[in-house]
């Protein structure tokens, strides 16, 4: 019994702690990369792409050791995937000036399907928290950028509203 929870604690040491911890190492060098680095080599189109590029490599790489049966790395890997491509599109609009508002926006709602589709996919509570938290980022830009007139503010009531029921129906489904 000892030993079975020692095995316990180095599985969620090693497999779930050192995961958790490459990736934030992940989107903070990405970020630094994305804002001070290679001014010289490439210009903001290309910083741009190559952090799209990097989220779909990871995309991949999930999918990838998924098939291998490696599930925790696989969901490291898918999880980074979503938060790479949060971080993309908020450094593309508001550093980079590389996409317009309404590509930002849509890209932004995309990222949130995306991961709604792998948090039901994986079963995972966590991916679900990150497209939960992504999926507000395009309304609380849009409301600070924009501002709320009209019939503005019919559009985001219901993008509130589906975003928060689709969230809610997949966690009563996944019984979260």
């Amino acid at each position: 019994e000892k030993k079975k929870k020692q095995n316990d604690i180095e599985v969620k040491i090693g497999l779930n702690l050192i995961n958790k911890i490459g990736i934030i190492l992940l989107l903070l060098g990405l970020a630094t990369a994305m804002k001070y680095t290679y001014t010289h080599w490439f210009g903001d189109n290309m910083k741009s792409a190559i952090g799209f590029g990097i989220a779909m490599s990871l995309l991949g790489l999930g999918e990838w050791f998924n098939r291998k049966e490696k599930s925790v790395f696989s969901l490291g890997l898918c999880g980074g995937c979503i938060g790479v491509l949060y971080l993309s599109i908020f450094s593309s609009y508001f550093m980079l000036d590389t996409l317009s508002f309404s590509v930002a926006l849509f890209l932004s709602l995309l990222a949130t399907s995306i991961s709604i589709l792998l948090s039901n996919r994986y079963k995972s509570q966590t991916i679900n928290a990150i497209s939960l938290i992504g999926g507000y980022i395009p309304f609380f830009s849009y409301v600070f950028t924009e501002g709320l007139e009209g019939t503005s503010i019919y559009i985001a009531m219901a993008y509130l509203i589906l975003l928060n029921l689709t969230i809610l129906i997949l966690s009563i489904d996944k019984r979260w």
